[in-house]
């Protein structure tokens, strides 16, 4: 016998009391809100409480989604819709961050934030089966690959719509607090929701990423829409974060263009619940205990040094020291130069963390200067690596971890076609997939085009390993030669006096 649409909504109300908090009084008046909601009507039927195992709204949502799209409820926006239904069913923002205060004080706040977490992939504002499509593997040199694929894309009626949307300038940016419960254009914030928290005095607020590129990855945001800027605040914030979430790590973009992040309009930190590969990186050199801190250099791709102590307050004076120096060194040789026509081009990206009673800051040098032999950025991935990745590298990928664009899913398949034996012509190749051509040609002058498909497949990604590799290598203000490491002693040296 087939399952009403009636059961099917009943269902979903089941899977918001043991999700999402929904009362059980409050049951039949949610079933009738989503009835409505969807264009069903209700039934003199019993309806059954099913035991409902899943963890995230997929399984219950999908007939819902389905029912409202052929009958036209969803106003051809079924993203939107969902997140209107699945915000209806969800605690309000003030609720869930009492709550989670209350088990962070009753609990800890790892708990808090474990609960916190589930909550979003509960309410589908962190996209669990979207995020768990994402391709990844890790190269023999420890660098995290993935491909991300969470990301829906939007059609042309959707598109349409957007370019239509009239612009009222609110939320000023997409991680404005404005956001929480916003929807209008490709801003689809229903189901955000947040904990708040203290930083150096501030309010600030911790929410999770909904297309995570790592575990429990999320975002603390300045409650006041101001930019980016690495101050002599800024690491201090860092370590009061850490202070209450030592589980966590937690960095800061470089705050300039081509270096930094995608937004630098508001103050934010990225953090979250994974060692990245950077982090556990060794010591290329120590330079020794200044003023109560142990300083090395990071044996890593890009320039990295590490500052650890037991004493915060010297770690934070210690690294505002460099960060000055760094602001204004120059050495034409390297093409580093600190400034011109009054642009800044030096800035460092700080990691905080603690092990322990240690606090541990790493910290990556970083230059945005522009040439014309490289327009995109001196230290940037360098043109002959576009094809595999042309976006900026911020700080998760300065850290090792690459998210490389969806493109690359279909087009890797196609190279890995030609190594196996499908007829290959360079100059008949799609418009979208010429910038492969170096590539491909490498390929199959190296391995021929005979080869199994298992095999095509470990070729093809041990070259995007050594491209993401090269791109690390490109983001190093100080190479890793005589001549670049020479200096960058030097430079540290002359800081640290």
């Amino acid at each position: 016998m087939a399952i009403t649409i009636q059961q099917k909504v009943y269902d979903l109300i089941v899977y918001a009391q043991k999700n999402l908090g929904v009362d059980k009084k409050d049951s039949l008046y949610y079933y009738n809100r989503v009835l409505s909601m969807i264009g069903a009507q209700g039934t003199t039927e019993k309806l059954k409480k099913r035991r409902i195992s899943d963890t995230n709204p997929d399984n219950v949502m999908k007939p819902l989604l389905e029912f409202a799209k052929q009958n036209g409820s969803d106003n051809g926006d079924s993203e939107k819709f969902s997140a209107d239904i699945l915000s209806l069913l969800s605690l309000r923002p003030s609720e869930i961050d009492r709550r989670f205060h209350a088990e962070g004080r009753r609990h800890g706040y790892e708990k808090a934030m474990n609960d916190l977490h589930a909550y979003g992939i509960a309410n589908d504002y962190v996209k669990a089966s979207a995020i768990a499509r994402n391709i990844k593997w890790v190269s023999k040199d420890g660098l995290v690959i993935t491909i991300n694929l969470s990301k829906p894309e939007k059609d042309n009626k959707q598109i349409a719509k957007l370019l239509t949307a009239v612009k009222t300038g609110y939320p000023a940016c997409q991680l404005c607090a404005e956001n929480i419960g916003y929807c209008s254009g490709n801003t689809v914030r229903q189901t955000l929701r947040w904990a708040n928290i203290t930083l150096d005095g501030q309010k600030w607020f911790w929410q999770f990423s909904p297309y995570a590129y790592f575990y429990q990855h999320g975002i603390a945001v300045n409650y006041n829409h101001v930019p980016m800027n690495l101050t002599d605040r800024t690491v201090p914030r860092l370590f009061d974060f850490v202070d209450q979430f030592p589980f966590y790590f937690l960095g800061s973009n470089a705050a300039l263009p081509r270096v930094g992040g995608s937004i630098l309009n508001h103050d934010h930190y990225q953090g979250g619940k994974e060692v990245l590969p950077m982090q556990k990186a060794d010591a290329r050199k120590s330079l020794g205990v200044t003023d109560g801190v142990e300083v090395q250099i990071l044996d890593w791709y890009n320039s990295a040094v590490r500052l650890q102590s037991a004493d915060r307050k010297a770690i934070e004076k210690l690294a505002w020291k460099l960060s000055c120096a760094w602001e204004n060194y120059d050495n034409a040789q390297l093409d580093i130069i600190s400034h011109t026509d009054g642009e800044r081009h030096n800035i460092f990206a700080p990691i905080a963390r603690k092990h322990g009673d240690t606090y541990i800051l790493d910290i990556i040098f970083r230059n945005n200067r522009v040439s014309e032999e490289y327009p995109d950025g001196i230290f940037h991935a360098h043109k002959q690596y576009h094809n595999i990745k042309s976006e900026g590298i911020g700080l998760i990928e300065a850290m090792g971890l690459f998210v490389l664009p969806a493109r690359l899913d279909r087009q890797l398949k196609e190279v890995e076609g030609y190594l196996c034996g499908e007829p290959y012509d360079r100059t008949s190749l799609a418009s979208d997939m010429r910038i492969h051509g170096d590539m491909i040609d490498k390929l199959l002058a190296d391995n021929g085009n005979s080869n199994t498909p298992e095999h095509a497949k470990a070729v093809v990604r041990a070259y995007v390993d050594d491209v993401c590799k090269n791109i690390l290598y490109n983001t190093a203000v100080f190479k890793p030669d005589e001549q670049g490491q020479t200096a960058f002693e030097q430079f540290l040296d002359s800081a640290l006096k």
